[in-house]
């Protein structure tokens, strides 16, 4: 591109011109998309179209920087926001109360971040939620749902508790009076219990092929990019690694330490040496302490080719793990 805002916002994110990072889908989707997003979010959308369309020179800088810190602003106020959301949930009863339907409401809830936040909820519960920014008269806010679950339908159900709702199969949204909150959790769990199976509420990660980590090679993991762009009708394969170990203390990274780096090898092939990788399993930080050296694990990965002062190599995008005993992780 030659739009200066875009090119500063793409050195304020990391991918300037001087840069080693790739900037291929995932770095628009996760990196560039969510700052440019940022700005409508936390405050309005006004700097992020004067960046694309007129902002040239320092006021292209001045702008980046502007929508960076917009970025961490969301990101900070979306974790304060899941944690709250999470410990409305989980009682002294969970699982065995858990509703079908996860509807949680606060006066400190953001309205700009509350789809965010309902796509964490049903990735940590694997149930419909709707988040719902609260003030004395009104809540309003976004749900998301899961596979077999149609929003919108669920919505139409509930309509005459509404002051306004719509949307679609897997997002929508909704206003309604303080006073209905209840009426309205009792009626969506009412009606997702009549349309929703027990085998529904168990997530299930489809996995494209079995991997081993000699696979795992610049040449070979570099042909998974004749398949981009990937997205949400083209998801990025995930391959199962099996019976890696865990061969040094996993490491918890990032700001806030939300996500944990592990170093895993196989075993040492007939007449070769075993192969070792490096993988990054975003959101697990917590998971740190359950994983001590030498564990056997199943991983369940996303491999990309990443090229760093003129080093390229594989690395792991860490989905999902799993003991390879079967036993939950902590157990001895």
């Amino acid at each position: 591109t030659q739009i200066p805002g875009l090119l500063a916002l793409m050195h304020a994110a990391g991918y300037g011109r001087d840069s080693e990072r790739a900037l291929d889908c995932t770095a628009v989707g996760f990196a560039l998309a969510p700052r440019l997003n940022a700005a409508g979010r936390m405050d309005h959308a006004r700097e992020a179209v004067e960046l694309l369309t007129t902002a040239t020179g320092p006021r292209a800088e001045e702008l980046a920087a502007w929508l960076e810190e917009q970025n961490r602003d969301r990101q900070a106020t979306e974790r304060k926001m899941a944690d709250l959301a999470k410990e409305q949930l989980t009682t002294d009863n969970w699982p065995l109360t858990t509703p079908y339907v996860l509807v949680v409401a606060h006066e400190s809830f953001h309205a700009g971040v509350v789809g965010i936040v309902a796509s964490r909820l049903v990735d940590a519960f694997h149930r419909p939620a709707f988040v719902l920014a609260r003030n004395p008269a009104e809540l309003h806010g976004s749900a998301r749902s899961i596979p077999g679950f149609d929003l919108h339908l669920a919505i139409d159900h509930v309509r005459d508790l509404l002051l306004s709702g719509g949307g679609h199969a897997m997002a929508g949204g909704v206003k309604l009076a303080a006073h209905h909150l209840d009426e309205f959790r009792r009626r969506l769990n009412d009606y997702a219990r009549l349309h929703l199976a027990e085998e529904d509420l168990v997530p299930t990660l489809p996995i494209d092929a079995v991997l081993t980590l000699a696979d795992c090679t610049p040449a070979v993991i570099s042909h998974l990019e004749r398949l981009e762009p990937f997205g949400r009708g083209n998801p990025r394969p995930k391959f199962l690694l099996e019976n890696v170990r865990l061969s040094a203390p996993p490491r918890r990274v990032g700001v806030t330490g939300n996500h944990l780096q592990l170093t895993v090898s196989s075993p040492p092939s007939k007449g070769g040496a075993g192969r070792v990788a490096r993988g990054i399993a975003f959101k697990m930080g917590e998971l740190e302490p359950l994983l001590p050296v030498g564990t056997h694990l199943h991983l369940v990965v996303e491999p990309k080719v990443d090229c760093f002062n003129g080093i390229t190599k594989v690395d792991l995008v860490v989905i999902d793990l799993a003991r390879c005993d079967n036993e939950p992780l902590g157990a001895p």
